[in-house]
């Protein structure tokens, strides 16, 4: 999504790991850590909260390396609606940025299902989402690179 594609949207800015978010992060992680403390894994509760920044950082500087779109960047469960004609939206359009489409993918589908349904249907949603973009052929990513950066998406999603 360039900026000279869509005049309209040139103020969106793309994604980068900036010291505001890095501040904001290492004052609200620590909290997370004791409060999740009983129910998180070892693999996680070995990060300190600058860990997770690192990884956080490292991650989304990886969002703006490929082709970029609009991403709504909190793309959670509860930032979703469903209206009396049963069509859904997003709202808390707060962290809007362009970069890549794994972010919201990612982020979404494991807030949205239960461990099980997530396990039991990723791939295919993946492939679903895969098939629908309106991108020429030689742009479209492999299923493998597809699988590889959704399963990158927790390095966001956990941290915030």
């Amino acid at each position: 999504m360039s900026a000279r594609a869509f005049p309209k949207l040139r103020f969106v800015k793309t994604w980068m790991p900036s010291k505001g978010w890095r501040v904001g992060l290492n004052s609200r992680i620590p909290p997370g850590l004791r409060r999740g403390s009983q129910a998180l894994p070892s693999e996680i509760t070995r990060f300190d909260a600058s860990g997770f920044v690192d990884v956080w950082a490292r991650y989304v500087g990886t969002l703006s390396l490929g082709p970029t779109t609009l991403l709504h960047g909190d793309a959670h469960i509860e930032n979703t609606y469903v209206l009396p004609d049963n069509k859904v939206g997003f709202l808390d359009w707060q962290v809007v940025r362009r970069g890549e489409w794994s972010q919201d993918i990612g982020y979404f589908l494991i807030s949205a299902l239960t461990p099980e349904d997530r396990r039991a249907n990723e791939k295919s949603l993946l492939e679903e989402y895969r098939g629908a973009l309106t991108i020429p052929n030689h742009e479209r990513p492999s299923a493998e690179t597809v699988w590889q950066r959704y399963c990158a998406t927790p390095g966001y999603g956990l941290p915030i």
